[in-house]
């Protein structure tokens, strides 16, 4: 392979290495990789270098690219298993009848007070989703814990949704 042509391989092994948490990047490494290995059989010691350092930045931006995903993975489950929590006492509430004695539903209303904050869109769209305006409101509260003003306007609807004269502690 001419020289010119092993300096654009390494140059695209460095822009691999700038993207690479785009979808395919390591197999398209690897084919990068395969054609150095086809025709850089004499390549220059300053080109060869420079290959390995491309190749050498692409495999630690991959691997940072690979961790940030896993993270996201596990915050996404973790946020689904709290999801998940909320969505069982939410069917408890359901499953209450009229005749159901009121300490029912405070012991329902206690559990989901002593679970941690959920700072996720997610948490009020459950309770949005299936009617629970107590629990929207919770959610809404625990948001605007944690994010202040940025989550004011949910919090203000969750509000509006519940009748002017109750008498939860909440309001």
């Amino acid at each position: 392979m001419k020289r010119r042509a092993l300096k654009d391989l390494v140059r695209e092994v460095n822009d691999l290495a700038a993207s690479a948490s785009s979808p395919g990047a390591e197999s398209r490494l690897g084919a990068l990789q395969a054609r150095w290995a086809a025709g850089a059989t004499d390549a220059e010691a300053s080109v060869s270098d420079q290959y390995s350092a491309a190749v050498a930045a692409a495999h630690d931006s991959l691997a940072r690219a690979a961790a940030a995903r896993a993270e996201e993975e596990r915050a996404a489950e973790a946020i689904e298993s709290t999801l998940g929590v909320r969505r069982v006492l939410i069917s408890r509430v359901e499953s209450l009848d009229v005749d159901a004695p009121p300490e029912a539903l405070a012991a329902v209303i206690e559990e989901w007070k002593s679970l941690d904050p959920l700072d996720h869109a997610a948490a009020r769209e459950l309770a949005r989703h299936q009617g629970a305006s107590l629990f929207e409101l919770r959610a809404s509260l625990d948001d605007f814990g944690l994010r202040g003003d940025a989550a004011r306007a949910a919090l203000v609807a969750a509000v509006d949704k519940l009748p002017r004269d109750s008498a939860l502690p909440e309001l």
